[in-house]
């Protein structure tokens, strides 16, 4: 069975996987796990040797299930259902910023002169807002000036699921990205359609998913400086999403629809 797995069906793979309706991240997260999974002395054995966490299980067994549809491979369909994976986990628990440490971050990406304008536009955005640094570079320029005209940031988040922030908080960094933009417009001789373009240099290995990955890692080490100066450990991204999140839910304790707001 894994010799079966070349590269050009890998690649007319994740185009059915796209097709699907896949987004393209998903789409290369899934080829990457199946490449494992045919390392190993069976395309299964990934799932039964207990090395992994449960989520990464999931995704591997998530993975050979597309396959299994795509080649059309009964078999391995039937092996696959009767795999039974360990609950899911955290191995680390996760808790949101303290209310100061979120106020005193905030202040210093406002203000970090060390990072690029840009990057402090966005990680504000992340930091105000709880937005993912995915769904920020993936911000389109019509998007934002939509924003400063409307009040309103309607994004793609996760899954390709379209959402709305209240802009009143994220203007001036919105105002920053599209001046970025018009610099980068001028300088390059290039239009730009999301916030990643113009965060990542264009490179045969910066296309598509890469470039948006390149994007976040950039946000991701821009916030880790930002931490280190002020002496601030376990700071990355993802956590200003969970604190925004608990600091909403808390400040609405005694409305009945917070949960679905």
């Amino acid at each position: 069975m894994a010799s079966a797995i070349t590269a050009q069906r890998l690649a007319d793979f994740r185009a059915w996987l796209q097709e699907d309706g896949r987004q393209e991240g998903t789409a290369e997260l899934y080829v990457s796990n199946l490449r494992m999974c045919a390392a190993e002395a069976s395309l299964t054995h990934r799932l039964t040797a207990g090395e992994l966490s449960p989520n990464t299980l999931r995704t591997n067994l998530a993975a050979l299930r597309a396959w299994a549809t795509f080649t059309e491979d009964a078999p391995l369909l039937i092996r696959l259902r009767r795999i039974r994976l360990p609950a899911v986990r955290r191995v680390k628990p996760k808790f949101p910023f303290e209310l100061e440490v979120w106020r005193q971050l905030v202040r210093d990406i406002r203000t970090d002169t060390k990072l690029h304008a840009l990057d402090r536009a966005c990680l504000e955005i992340v930091a105000v807002r709880g937005l993912r640094c995915a769904d920020v570079v993936r911000l389109k320029q019509s998007d934002l000036l939509a924003a400063l005209r409307a009040g309103v940031l309607a994004y793609e988040g996760k899954g390709r699921r379209r959402h709305e922030a209240d802009a009143t908080a994220l203007l001036r960094p919105i105002e920053a990205i599209l001046e970025a933009g018009r610099v980068f417009t001028v300088r390059q001789g290039r239009k730009w359609v999301r916030v990643e373009d113009i965060l990542v240099r264009p490179t045969a290995k910066s296309v598509g998913h890469m470039r948006r990955r390149i994007a976040t890692r950039r946000l991701a080490r821009a916030l880790a400086a930002i931490a280190k100066r002020a002496q601030i450990s376990d700071a990355y991204p993802h956590r200003f999403r969970r604190t925004y999140a608990t600091e909403y839910l808390l400040r609405m304790v005694s409305d009945p629809q917070a949960l679905p707001k």
